[in-house]
């Protein structure tokens, strides 16, 4: 969170153009995990060639190079700073012959493009294809796509019918029901209700339905209908998943009334999450319940709890108020405590933030234990990172200390004390996490770490990190099993040495980064592609050009359809006040900034939330694997999604029209109506029925069934609106 100027440069998978073929094995053995096969072309270095829809560049890099970046015309030669490439999209695959390759979807016409080969010292240097002769005035390599040998034009498919979709479904005409879950998620064959408030005088009955999204019905259930607060009690659902809970209010065997809401039944809530955030912890006077049904009403069933200790390195308070070093912000910690207390009795994780290798200057003083430079000085933070010494020849404050955190020390042996009295859940306890979110301020990825007498002195940080990380999350789900960690990845820093030591990623996104929305699409759907953990990220409207105090509402529906179609999720909004009945947004980095979420973009996050919610175990989930072949619709980012499980492959729609950048305010985009969609079928496939939805139309908000045709190997179906996103899905 502290982190503004980062460059990461990580390895990053590169998607296979023969996606298909991983698909093909995923269906056939669900119990297998989709990896990357590799063409046979890429086994030796050449100019670029075809491979499907993509072209394949290949390049045969100096032995020891340790990443290979492809930087052209087509990719606005990857986003480099003054030269520097830090986006690990762009990074080359390397095959087993030790060749660098990357298929990327391009149609045709002239392209320029180097290679940019990386030392394992970090070192870049840009080259041009050995292969190709053509350069233009700054070395760049010269390439008509169309002069690929075998490249084919588009074949016409003569289809056999006009295709014709039955009518949208007629919303309900009658009074609108608010439908609460009573715990926001449960494990499988675990119970849950729902709550619904009724009027004075309220009589007959209530029904209550649960069904797929599909309409397929699991159970249902009615009790008579009381004015108040009326509880209905769900049977336990053995399947993971997101179920669609109908509740009908019925006089005199006629409905008036209905609402409905998801039930989320996952073994993890790692794999479905949606966060949200507390930053305000001064008073101890708050409907703390009604706190936490806004945080559920949103979708939202994880809290970070950020700046609520006494002090860096001081993450269990032990006495009810206090001051907050070094800025001597006042914390109530009985405020904390009844944050945590409400959110455990709806199911909402609380998960502590902890600047994990910083401690204020008391904390130091009794703990000097430091992170240093390589010349020994100790590392301080004052929103940059920097030598003490430098800090006192400019006179510029210090916040707080960096701090040895590599394995051995004592500063780590007791900041881990501190973490594990942060998970006690005793009478006496003032605060009881369900895990932590740890911090990172700003290095690079070539940051080394050093600190005096440690053996890790030279490593990488992010390698020091890596175990660490992986301690505390030991830690934590021995104390609460069903607790979560993850790591601050600003700008993508570490994060490939995160994945293995966390429980979802956690990644804060700058403009200078990424700007486009397909940049945030593609962090979030290459960085589940591994172990196919959850991937939440973070921006702000305060990064916009111009700098905005809030997302507008059609600037929020296409970060979160963004984040969404890349099978992540986005933290939005936190900090909810039941007095003035609305929830905080993420502004800036420096929350609690208390800028209210408006009504417009309450309703879109939790329509949006619950779009995401009946997606579980179609676009994101632990049994969902990412496939590389997904049509090609201009001004459109798709990206597809095999579900061994569920039989079913899902396609996630993200409309940018002409203006492609987030941080770019643009007017709203007209629907797009009838939209033809081609898709290629993995050999083997039938599709049993088609199905599409999307959240910014009220007539699709559940997934309604689609006509189709299918010749050949592919297959034809028209969504019938397209305004900002949607998701097809194709059950077979």
């Amino acid at each position: 969170m502290m982190a503004l100027l980062l460059l990461a440069i990580g390895q990053s998978n590169v998607y296979a153009a023969d996606g298909w073929d991983r698909v093909w094995k995923v269906v056939q053995s669900p119990a297998a995990t989709a990896v990357a096969s590799e063409p046979g072309l890429v086994r030796h270095p050449g100019a670029p060639t075809r491979l499907g829809r993509d072209v394949i560049f290949r390049f045969a890099a100096p032995a020891g190079t340790a990443r290979v970046y492809l930087a052209g015309s087509f990719n606005g030669f990857a986003e480099n700073s003054n030269g520097r490439v830090s986006d690990n999209r762009y990074a080359m695959r390397r095959s087993s012959t030790d060749v660098w390759w990357s298929g990327i979807p391009i149609t045709g016409g002239g392209i320029k493009y180097k290679f940019v080969v990386e030392s394992p010292s970090g070192v870049q240097t840009w080259v041009s294809d050995p292969f190709v002769p053509a350069k233009d005035g700054d070395g760049n390599t010269v390439f008509d796509v169309g002069s690929i040998a075998g490249n084919t034009p588009k074949v016409s498919v003569a289809w056999p019918r006009k295709l014709k979709n039955p009518a949208l479904p007629v919303p309900f005409s009658g009074q609108a029901l608010t439908v609460r879950v009573e715990k926001v998620w449960r494990r499988p064959g675990e119970p849950n209700s729902v709550r619904v408030d009724l009027p004075m005088g309220a009589a007959g009955r209530l029904v209550l339905t649960v069904s797929t999204p599909f309409g397929e019905k699991v159970c249902s259930t009615q009790v008579s209908a009381n004015p108040g607060q009326n509880r209905i009690d769900v049977p336990p659902i053995a399947a993971a998943g997101g179920y669609l809970a109908r509740t009908v209010w019925e006089q005199g065997g006629k409905p008036i009334a209905q609402g409905d809401t998801v039930l989320t039944v996952v073994q993890s809530i790692a794999d479905d999450l949606r966060y949200g955030f507390y930053t305000t912890y001064r008073d101890h006077t708050g409907d703390y319940a009604a706190k936490a049904d806004m945080l559920a009403g949103l979708g939202i069933n994880a809290v970070e709890f950020y700046d609520y200790f006494p002090a860096h390195g001081l993450y269990a308070p032990t006495q009810e108020t206090y001051a907050s070093e070094p800025f001597g912000v006042k914390i109530d910690a009985r405020d904390i405590h009844s944050k945590i207390v409400a959110g455990h009795d709806r199911n909402i994780l609380s998960l502590a933030y902890v600047a994990a290798y910083a401690a204020s200057e008391s904390v130091y003083r009794a703990h000097p234990d430091p992170m240093t430079d390589e010349r020994g000085v100790p590392k301080i933070f004052n929103g940059a990172i920097m030598p003490e010494d430098q800090a006192d020849r400019e006179h510029k404050p210090k916040w707080f200390w960096l701090m040895d955190v590599a394995d051995g020390s004592p500063w780590r042996q007791y900041v881990m004390g501190q973490f594990a009295k942060a998970l006690e859940d005793r009478p006496s306890s003032l605060v009881s996490f369900d895990g932590f979110e740890v911090d990172t301020y700003g290095d690079s990825a070539q940051t080394k770490f050093y600190a005096k007498g440690s053996p890790r002195s030279g490593d990488f940080l992010r390698s020091v990190l890596h175990d660490f990380v992986g301690e505390i999350r030991a830690l934590t789900h021995r104390e609460k099993p069903a607790g979560l960690v993850s790591f601050n990845s600003v700008n993508e820093f570490a994060v490939d040495e995160m994945q293995d030591a966390t429980d979802f990623l956690f990644l804060e996104i700058w403009r200078g980064h990424t700007d486009r929305l397909e940049g945030l699409t593609d962090i979030a759907y290459g960085r589940r592609s591994s172990l196919h953990q959850r991937v939440v990220l973070k921006v702000y409207p305060a990064d916009m050009s111009p700098s905005r105090t809030s997302w507008s509402a059609n600037g929020l529906r296409r970060v979160l359809a963004a984040a969404m179609a890349g099978g992540g999720t986005l933290m939005v909004a936190g900090e909810p006040d039941e007095k003035g009945n609305a929830m905080h947004a993420l502004h800036s980095l420096y929350y609690p900034d208390h800028t209210p979420l408006s009504p417009e973009n309450s309703a879109i996050l939790r329509t949006y939330n619950r779009y995401d919610a009946m997606l579980l175990d179609y676009t994101h989930g632990r049994d969902v694997t990412n496939i590389d072949s997904r049509p090609s619709l201009d001004g459109c980012v798709v990206r597809g999604f095999a579900s061994p499980v569920h039989r079913a492959l899902a396609y996630q729609f993200l409309r940018t029209g002409q203006e492609a950048r987030w941080s770019v305010e643009i007017p709203p985009l007209a629907p797009e109506k009838d939209l033809e969609v081609t898709l290629d079928l993995p050999a083997g496939i039938a599709p049993s029925s088609v199905w599409y939805f999307s959240p910014d139309n009220p007539r699709l908000r559940t997934p309604t069934k689609l006509d189709y045709q299918v010749v050949g190997s592919k297959l034809q179906v028209r969504l019938p609106e397209l305004e900002v996103a949607g998701t097809l899905i194709l059950r077979y």
